[in-house]
């Protein structure tokens, strides 16, 4: 029989801080257990269910050094590329485990929003925001298609990179630990390898660390200069190294050239087209 310590200990693992994540990642997932019984769908098929070069292990390397569209040289997300085929190769072909991969992907968001929050915000309050997060109809898209993991998980990936730079210095301010510099630049790379929407993950280091280092570091404000510049130039180092895998692998920067919408549209129309979608997450 389990003894008062053991009772205790259970007790301290379901803190409210825990509970706060757990309660957004189950939201997240009742919220979109309709989308198992989805099938392939528009991009879906081209790039998962007909993409022979991830339907076999011998292949799955000549597919991460092809652009995210197999016959062109458009865009190029190597991490998402081989989780389709991890998918595909150790869960099976069934469009409706690629659909729970997705769902526990977007749990995984909503718990670390509420974590995230966590470092200002209450327990309740932090909860609140994650399950906010976690039926945000704006994700619909994201989750319920397979093709939408690519922004499940360069979200992912940048949550994960300001949690680490908003956690408290605990050492002097004008010297960052170099794991916490080398985790903020993997987690760039992986971002921006996932999604080119990634390349941002110097913008969220910059603005996580500043707003940290101002107020947990001791001293002047100029203290926290030297952590931030750290943290920022990491996460420029891990979106360079991307962009250079991926200058290797396609030949070029570019994502579509232009984008189709673009092509269809006059001069003017495209650049209020542009400036339009500069208020979209």
């Amino acid at each position: 029989m389990a003894g008062p310590a053991t009772y205790m200990n259970v007790r301290s693992t379901w803190t409210p801080a825990a509970r706060a994540q757990l309660a957004p990642a189950l939201l997240a997932v009742v919220c979109y257990l309709g989308a198992l019984t989805n099938g392939f769908a528009w991009d879906d098929v081209f790039i998962v269910q007909n993409s022979e070069l991830i339907h076999h292990w011998a292949t799955v390397p000549s597919a991460l050094h092809l652009a995210y569209w197999y016959n062109s040289d458009h865009l190029y997300r190597p991490l998402t590329t081989l989780s389709f085929a991890v998918d595909w190769l150790l869960l099976g072909g069934s469009p409706a485990v690629f659909h729970a991969v997705n769902i526990a992907w977007h749990a995984l968001a909503s718990a670390l929003v509420a974590r995230l929050a966590l470092r200002w915000w209450s327990p309740l309050t932090a909860a609140a925001g994650g399950c906010i997060f976690a039926v945000q109809p704006v994700h619909v898209e994201a989750v319920a298609n397979i093709v939408g993991r690519s922004e499940l998980m360069c979200a992912v990936a940048l949550l994960a990179l300001a949690l680490v730079a908003t956690r408290p210095l605990t050492v002097d301010a004008d010297i960052t630990p170099w794991y916490r510099v080398a985790v903020i630049g993997a987690l760039a790379a992986v971002a921006t390898a996932s999604k080119e929407t990634g390349a941002v993950a110097p913008v969220v280091a910059w603005a996580a660390t500043w707003l940290t280092a101002n107020r947990t570091s001791p001293g002047p404000r100029r203290s926290a200069v030297r952590p931030t510049i750290q943290a920022t130039a990491a996460a420029c180092i891990g979106v360079v190294f991307e962009l250079a895998v991926r200058l290797h692998a396609i030949g070029g920067l570019g994502g579509d050239r232009p984008h189709p919408a673009f092509r269809m549209s006059t001069g003017w129309q495209s650049t209020t087209l542009a400036l339009a979608t500069l208020h979209e997450p």
